[in-house]
């Protein structure tokens, strides 16, 4: 591979049977284009190779039970395009760290909370009485505050935090009380108490 003809391209998308990268380089580039497309459609796994000129993007079709995404970045390095798969980064936060609901993250924040301070605390009952006490001491204060952030809105939002924050359990509960009971749970008089 000759460093002076060397191309470079990333992945825009890669799905099972299909992948498509791009290239400043390849844009308007017909002659190279179609060098890559030949190669790739000469490949019996290739069913099918769109080139688009003007944007520089090659789609490449192809069967997944026979091949893989490492293969057709392999056959494009034997046409002088090297590939950078930024799809695959590694990230600072594990995937799902994202898509922490509100009680799981006031879950692990009670968790890091109660390691540090050897206390048992409970945010989806403090978080809410902050607001509520906030609310109350901002009413008694300063009145209902019409012009500013008033003191009802931050009841509101102490109440609304407690309703959301405790729903989670009432299913749970609900879940746990339709699964039948295990022989032998329950004390010597059959009594559930």
């Amino acid at each position: 591979m000759n460093s002076s003809t060397t191309h470079r391209a990333r992945i825009v998308s890669a799905v099972p049977g299909r992948l498509r990268i791009t290239s400043r380089r390849t844009r308007h580039n017909g002659p190279l284009l179609d060098r890559i497309k030949g190669n790739l459609e000469a490949k019996s796994e290739v069913s099918r190779v769109h080139v688009n000129p003007t944007t520089g993007s090659v789609t490449v079709h192809y069967d997944s039970g026979r091949c893989d995404k490492a293969g057709i970045l392999k056959w494009l390095q034997d046409v002088d395009v090297i590939v950078e798969d930024l799809t695959h980064a590694p990230s600072v936060a594990p995937p799902l760290a994202a898509t922490l609901t509100v009680n799981e993250a006031i879950y692990d924040l009670n968790t890091r909370i109660s390691r540090w301070t050897g206390l048992p605390i409970d945010l989806r009952t403090a978080l809410p009485l902050a607001f509520v006490g906030a609310g109350l001491w901002s009413m008694l204060r300063n009145g209902l505050m019409i012009e500013k952030v008033p003191g009802w809105f931050l009841l509101w939002l102490g109440f609304d935090l407690f309703g959301k924050t405790r729903t989670h359990d009432v299913a749970e509960r609900k879940s746990e009380a339709s699964k039948p009971e295990p022989v032998g749970k329950r004390g010597h008089s059959g009594s559930p108490f």
